[in-house]
């Protein structure tokens, strides 16, 4: 809500949305601009390009999708009125150069809104303060831009990029799915890196359940 909001999506323009995954996003900005504009969705992924597409058919939308990556967007210069993007940059081992691709398809006075991730900023709890350590530094290694969040601002200033607000969100999960897939996906990687063994993950996961259960 805060990022359409700060969009400011108007009938007629035209949108971008990098890293459109399922779509759902690149069709309310189709929604937004009406038949009279065009709202794009580009992704690297050529089956969730084709699963964004079979459910844009479904719901009557004039949402368009492309498959392309952030380091190349297929427009002209100038050309667009919006550009979106959400948890990409965390997986952009060179966002300067994504960051230059937003700075040369926006139109002068265009507006952008990057969302993404700063897992320097993730805490888990509870658990052996070494054990989530090491899960956490297995996480920073293998994400390409783990601190992409707090670079953002200064590396769209540096590209020429007015920035007029930043927001911050604290995701908190939810203690009936404590040890969902997220925390699942983190602690086995850590395992499969030799970061901690199996009996360490399995002591951190009934930790986090019984004491979800408890209220802490």
């Amino acid at each position: 809500e805060w990022s359409f909001a700060a969009l400011r999506v108007q009938p007629g323009e035209s949108a971008l949305d990098i890293g459109s995954g399922t779509g759902s996003e690149t069709r309310a900005l189709a929604a937004a601009v009406t038949a009279s504009g065009r709202a794009i969705g580009l992704d690297p992924n050529p089956g969730m390009a084709l699963l964004a597409r079979e459910r844009t058919e479904e719901d009557g939308s004039t949402a368009q999708f492309v498959v392309g990556d952030a380091y190349s967007l297929p427009f002209p210069e100038n050309r667009l009125d919006v550009v979106r993007s959400e948890r990409v940059f965390q997986h952009l081992s060179e966002p300067d150069r994504a960051v230059a691709e937003v700075v040369r398809v926006l139109r002068p006075g265009g507006r952008g809104v990057i969302v993404d991730s700063d897992w320097g900023t993730a805490i888990m709890h509870p658990g052996d303060p070494l054990v989530l350590q090491k899960i956490m530094g297995v996480m920073l290694a293998h994400t390409a831009n783990p601190h992409s969040g707090r670079l953002l601002p200064g590396q769209l200033t540096a590209a020429g990029l007015v920035v007029e607000d930043v927001g911050s969100e604290a995701l908190i999960q939810d203690p009936a799915d404590v040890t969902g897939p997220l925390v699942q996906m983190m602690t086995a990687a850590a395992v499969a890196e030799g970061a901690i063994t199996d009996a360490q993950r399995e002591t951190l996961l009934d930790q986090l359940t019984g004491r979800a259960r408890s209220g802490d």
